[in-house]
């Protein structure tokens, strides 16, 4: 169990740190990787809820932690045996980041019609529709 607490910053983090400095890594660095690995963890969550919902295949991505978790409960546990799940955690964090954003345009932009709805809507111009083969008609001379 301590294994894979371990290889999830579970098991004595601040001991993970100073462990990480043996394989070469600054201990400054390796502090700041694990403060952005606490962001990425609460983000990956929302991205995965976020793909669920989407109805998205998410077992390819939840296959990188669970090999990672298996690994560490077989061999040891160390930080680095966390890369693959952490390449799936950004994925994951991307998509709770972009479902914010886009669920901010949308308010965003229905604020700004309920504002303008007095004025009328810009005008449209008629583009040309294609043909049935796909190939837009030439114009009329």
């Amino acid at each position: 169990a301590a294994r894979v607490g371990r290889v999830w910053d579970l098991f004595r983090p601040g001991q993970n740190v100073e462990n990480s400095t043996i394989e070469g890594r600054d201990l400054g660095v390796s502090r700041l990787g694990q403060l952005v690995y606490y962001a990425l963890v609460p983000l990956s969550a929302v991205g995965l809820l976020v793909l669920r919902r989407r109805r998205v295949p998410i077992f390819p991505l939840v296959a990188m932690g669970v090999l990672v978790t298996v690994t560490a409960a077989y061999a040891y546990g160390v930080i680095r045996f966390r890369i693959p799940a952490e390449v799936a955690m950004v994925v994951l964090s991307a998509v709770a980041i972009d479902a914010a954003l886009g669920r901010l345009r949308r308010r965003t932009s229905s604020r700004r019609a309920s504002e303008g709805a007095g004025e009328p809507p810009p005008p449209v111009l008629p583009s040309p529709s294609p043909d049935d083969d796909g190939r837009i008609p030439a114009p009329a001379s």
